[in-house]
């Protein structure tokens, strides 16, 4: 889990700042997060690009899209992360916008209210109302303003890996069956997923099956039938599993 150094949570959005504390390199998770990158030596992975990012740089990521940070010092990583549920502000951003990670240069305004947000966690001094006005902001101009040239493509093959995942989230997914399939060795396979997208290609497929099953529970299905449908053979492994990823049971909304 992140550790951060300031955190402010208001009408359900949650403003963190942290220049010195470790962070959670990959994740997927069920909350839309906007991360203005300030300073330090990072790479951001998603399944779809690479990206070596820039000082100032603003960063949007959806709920559900994995995503993870190679780091050169953590203690470099100055960051500001706001984080707000899909029921939270969602209706004002385009639906478009919502589909993928992006990645945009601040405006000269926008570049002001980011860094008095920042001031104003640190310090202690935070007033709310202005903390949610200034993100209201900010959201709108990643709605018009375009995105940065991504650097690098992922490798065709985390790309079939990738798919094949998402194709067969509740079936075998075992390394024999995916390296089988797609006429690679498990080692190839394992060790360019795990370079390229910073997670062991196990651990990817775990958030992936629990994410999905978050997403069955949400629309109301039992966990007693989720399970199955997203590649758990028992309940007993699903259910701590779900536990450790969302702190809080299958039962729970």
């Amino acid at each position: 889990m992140d550790k951060f150094n300031y955190i402010v949570e208001f009408n359900g959005v949650k403003f963190c700042y942290s220049k010195t504390e470790n962070i959670l390199k990959s994740d997927i998770h069920e909350y839309h997060e906007l991360l203005f990158y300030i300073d330090g030596d990072a790479t951001l992975s998603t399944e779809t690009f690479k990206q070596e990012l820039t000082k100032n740089s603003l960063i949007f990521i959806p709920c559900g899209k994995y995503h993870s940070f190679n780091l050169k010092s953590s203690k470099e990583f100055e960051r500001l992360k706001i984080s707000f549920a899909k029921s939270e502000i969602s209706d004002m951003i385009p639906s478009k916008v919502l589909e993928k990670i992006s990645i945009t240069t601040p405006s000269n305004v926008c570049l002001a209210l980011l860094n008095k947000i920042c001031n104003n966690i640190k310090n202690k001094n935070s007033n709310d109302m202005f903390l949610y006005g200034a993100l209201l902001t900010v959201l709108s101009e990643i709605s018009t303003n375009n995105q940065q040239p991504l650097s690098l493509d992922v490798s065709i093959l985390v790309k079939k890996i990738v798919n094949y995942i998402e194709s067969n989230i509740g079936s075998d997914l075992s390394m024999e069956t995916i390296s089988k399939t797609l006429n690679y060795s498990v080692s190839t396979i394992t060790h360019t997923f795990k370079k390229e997208m910073g997670i062991p290609l196990h651990k990817y497929i775990v958030q992936k099956r629990l994410y999905f099953a978050k997403t069955m529970l949400d629309k109301g299905y039992l966990p007693t039938n989720v399970y199955l449908s997203c590649g758990y053979t028992n309940y007993s492994s699903f259910y701590k599993a779900y536990i450790k990823m969302f702190s809080k049971t299958p039962k729970e909304i």
